[in-house]
Parts: structure tokens; sequence; C-alpha cells
């Protein structure tokens, strides 16, 4: 995305795969929205970004879902949370990309959330730019190169939420249904609803 000075700035895009589905009962990445699977939506969010990837818990799982230009981490630690995912992909963000973007691949609405994140952090000056929900962040976030350290250093299951109040967070209220994350299958029945309303309104390709 451009910035006000009318350079680019490169940003590297993470898919964080490697959840353990506990909630759903199933793998629910492979469950089909539209006719895509679920992980499908959110690397679709990321592809237009310089570098792509996607954190797993293991090389060869969901292998066939990644297509080709994206890069492959695997977490090895995945039972300790988010914040393990985090590190994985903190440590491999490319060294000229100056933001991480980060998506969760149970979003299956934010690839216009990701587009307009990246223009915001291409425009100003923020640690980390994040979508939210009446004020309060949540992911998506693309975050600055200057606080990848941070990430690198997080414990638990809350992902970056204490981090994103400490640092010069840029937070962007964006219309509820494009945040909508699959937890359980009700979750899922209300997305297969959500979308085809989403495509109807013309907010999804």
């Amino acid at each position: 995305m451009k910035n006000s000075m009318g350079s680019w700035l490169k940003v590297a895009g993470v898919v964080v795969a490697s959840g353990f589905s506990r909630r759903f009962g199933d793998d629910k990445l492979h469950v089909k929205i539209l006719d895509k699977p679920l992980m499908s939506w959110a690397l679709e969010s990321i592809a237009q970004l310089d570098y792509r990837a996607v954190v797993l818990r293991k090389m060869n799982e969901k292998r066939g879902l990644v297509p080709s230009g994206f890069t492959v981490l695997v977490n090895l630690n995945a039972e300790r949370g988010l914040s393990s995912s985090l590190r994985v992909a903190a440590s491999w963000t490319p060294s000229d990309a100056e933001g991480l973007a980060v998506v969760l691949a149970d979003m299956p609405f934010t690839k216009k959330v990701v587009n307009h994140l990246v223009k915001v952090f291409s425009s100003g000056d923020f640690d980390a730019v994040s979508a939210g929900i009446d004020g309060n962040p949540v992911n998506p976030v693309v975050f600055s190169r200057r606080v990848l350290h941070h990430l690198i250093t997080l414990e638990g299951d809350v992902g970056a939420k204490t981090l994103l109040k400490k640092i010069n967070t840029c937070v962007i209220d964006f219309d509820r249904r494009l945040l909508t994350d699959v937890d359980t299958t009700e979750d899922l029945t209300r997305a297969v609803s959500l979308a085809e309303e989403l495509r109807r309104l013309k907010y999804l390709d």
C-alpha cells in the first residue's frame, strides 16, 4: 500500500491455523462456506500482500488447502495457545517487511478488513492498526516491525490484546458481520447464511 509520500510499504501476512477446534468438535477449517473451505477464505484475505504464510501444527496438516505462494510455518508448541503462533509468525517476518498482518483462520470475511488496515498502516505512523468492535481491538491486526520483538515474548492464549493497549494502536471499528468467527457448529450455520447476505450486498467477491 502507498504511504503519504507515495512510496509502498511492504507488509507480510500470516494466517494462524494452529488451533485445536475443541469447541467445534471436528477439524473446522475444512468445512465449507459457499463451496469454499473455511481456511481458504482467510488465506484469500492476505493473498494480495507482499509475503504470505500460514501457521499449522504439523507440516502436512491441511497442506492441501494451502495454495502456492504461501510459506508453511509449523508451531510445535500450539498447545500453549495463540501467543505461541504469534511468536512463530513474528520470527518468520521477512527483514524488508515493515508490517505483519495477522489473521485467524476461522474468520472468513476479513478480506476487505485487511485491505483497509494495511492502507491505514501504510499512511500513518502506528505501532499497530487493529480491527475493532465498539473501540475494542480484535483480529485482524497489522503490527509494525518495530513492535515484533514484543510478540516474540508473549505467553498464553490471550494473543496480543494486552500489548495492543500499551502501544500506539489505531483501532478501526468495522461492521461486526465482517468480523465473524466460527468456533461452533452453530457459528458455522450463521456464517453460511451471512455469507449469502454479504455477497448480495457486495461485501464479498
